[in-house]
């Protein structure tokens, strides 16, 4: 059987939407393997920046205050005026929010023999590679490590009894099943406080 030109015309145009929608599929597929790709990089970055972040504002509040043998005063306006926290973090002279918009407290606590450092408003994923990640504060004082699935409020002493979501220094880092556990916020009101001394 013979095909008039217009039918092999016809066919071949076939074959080129076919092969052009068959590219398409092809790039569509790599585009979203590239976005993913991306997300979790920026994920990465944005925790390991959160964690470069809390150590750098630990180090400067001893640094500058563990001379004087007492942190009390301390609070979020001291921390800004005396550059503790990274300029990143500072929203105004008593604002601190973290890589994720939420807030970021500090205060002196136990009559200024330690503080404790607060985030609020972390996504579940974030508060688990927080609470599980080697963080190494023990030399910097760290004694005390709570993980609650909502926002925690700036205590005025160390904990006394430690329950659900409260952790020793000597039980740092928690496991991830621990972490999983305490971080199980619906929403990201998720709080992780620290406390030196």
């Amino acid at each position: 059987m013979l095909l008039s030109k217009n039918s092999l015309l016809n066919l071949q145009s076939g074959r080129s939407t076919l092969e052009i929608l068959g590219v398409l599929a092809v790039v569509a597929v790599l585009s979203i393997a590239g976005i993913a790709g991306y997300a979790k990089v920026m994920e990465k970055i944005n925790i390991d920046e959160t964690l470069q972040q809390l150590s750098e504002i630990v180090t400067n509040t001893r640094q500058l205050l563990e001379s004087q043998l007492t942190y009390a005063g301390l609070d979020n306006d001291f921390a800004v005026k005396f550059s503790l926290i990274p300029a990143k973090m500072v929203k105004s002279h008593d604002t601190i929010e973290h890589n994720y918009g939420g807030e970021v407290k500090i205060k002196s606590v136990s009559d200024g023999n330690g503080f404790a450092l607060v985030y609020n408003g972390l996504p579940s994923t974030v508060c688990v590679q927080i609470a599980t990640a080697p963080l190494k504060f023990e030399e910097n004082g760290l004694r005390y490590l709570i993980v609650k699935p909502f926002a925690y409020d700036l205590p005025r002493n160390f904990p006394k009894t430690l329950s659900n979501g409260e952790f020793a220094h000597e039980e740092l880092p928690i496991t991830y099943p621990q972490a999983v556990e305490n971080c199980g916020c619906q929403t990201s009101t998720c709080g992780v406080a620290f406390f030196f001394q």
